[in-house]
């Protein structure tokens, strides 16, 4: 609606509704300039946005705090304020220097580990915090040869499955954790505790 006009009615054939199809899209073009008012590298996903730069000296620090800063004024003019408490700080590298930042007068807690889209990252771009957690999500007793494949299908392979271009190991313990995944599964169906470890593979997943 907008100026007491109300658009007409259409049906969605795809995605999920969040109160309205229309207001997701206005949001959108509301925000669409925010990148622009900055200098370091900003990404806008759905109501989150990530900014970072390279940091090698305090003059870099100073372009990002600027650059908070500039956010700051963005919000303040259009009046869609920034949760700020919810905002933090994720040093990467081995020789980062570890500044702080802030927004306003709240200053940005500081993480090792952070959770983007789904993977969490640590400073390091190891990903071993991700692989544990992805490994852990489920457990499973002894099941059919059917029902174990859905379960799996289902529960476990997307958890092992989704951004792995992104945290795909190279570490020989993370390799070696997610295949205990697949052994461990492979052994829950008891007629199939002969087969080679390959077959099982080749049978139930």
């Amino acid at each position: 609606m907008v100026n007491s006009c109300l658009s007409t009615w259409l049906e969605v054939l795809s995605g999920i509704a969040q109160r309205s199809i229309l207001g997701l899209i206005l949001f959108v073009i509301f925000i669409n300039d925010l990148p622009d008012m900055i200098r370091s590298t900003a990404h806008i996903f759905a109501g989150d946005i990530k900014v970072y730069r390279k940091s090698s000296s305090e003059n870099d620090w100073a372009e990002l705090q600027a650059d908070l800063q500039r956010l700051v004024e963005w919000y303040e003019k259009w009046q869609l304020q920034f949760n700020a408490d919810k905002c933090k700080v994720h040093h990467l590298g081995r020789n980062n220097i570890c500044l702080a930042y802030k927004m306003g007068d709240i200053e940005f807690q500081s993480t090792k580990v952070e959770k983007d889209l789904g993977v969490y990252v640590d400073e390091e771009l190891k990903f071993h915090h991700h692989i544990s957690f992805a490994v852990t999500k489920k457990t499973f007793s002894c099941l059919d040869e059917d029902t174990l494949q859905r379960l799996y299908k289902a529960f476990v392979r997307p958890h092992l499955e989704y951004g792995n271009s992104i945290w795909h190991p190279h570490y020989q313990m993370d390799k070696l954790a997610v295949e205990k995944v697949h052994r461990r599964a492979t052994m829950l169906v008891p007629h199939m505790k002969h087969l080679s470890y390959e077959l099982q593979l080749v049978t139930l997943l």
